[in-house]
């Protein structure tokens, strides 16, 4: 690639040389003694111990999270009206529509957020639209589940 410069004098542009970097790796040992400890594949040690879980305590409490380890809920913007909401919808036994996503975290979200709110007593009617069908979003189908 070349352009005119200064004074007419050409240039030589060059793009810049790829940056590669390896990726990370595991620290065999650590992999070995989570592989043991926790009964896991190694290829599932070697991600946690990548990805900065390599004590045994540390990988447990990512797998197997306690609810005080969550973030607090009222820090989300609307999170305490949110969650009176559904309470009382809850206490008053109303039907709750969980409208949820198609991509996979759409559906596990709508799977656990249904699973919970049924396990504390409430009605739910969970939706996931079809991509095709109804689109993306909450549309005039999702308006008609509800």
């Amino acid at each position: 690639m070349s352009s005119a410069g200064l004074g007419g004098t050409e240039v030589r542009l060059r793009p810049p040389a790829p940056h590669w970097e390896p990726p990370p790796t595991s620290d065999s040992g650590r992999v070995r003694q989570l592989t043991e400890a926790l009964r896991l594949p190694e290829p599932v040690c070697a991600l946690l111990s990548i990805r900065g879980r390599s004590s045994v305590e540390e990988a447990k409490r990512f797998l197997r999270p306690r609810m005080e380890q969550l973030s607090d809920s009222t820090l989300l913007a609307d999170g305490l009206i949110a969650a009176n909401r559904i309470a009382k919808a809850i206490t008053d036994d109303e039907k709750i529509f969980i409208h949820g996503d198609y991509d996979v975290d759409g559906i596990c979200a709508t799977a656990l957020l249904t699973k919970w709110v049924r396990s504390l007593g409430g009605s739910v009617r969970p939706f996931v639209p079809h991509r095709v069908r109804d689109g993306y979003d909450f549309s005039e189908n999702g308006l008609a589940e509800a």
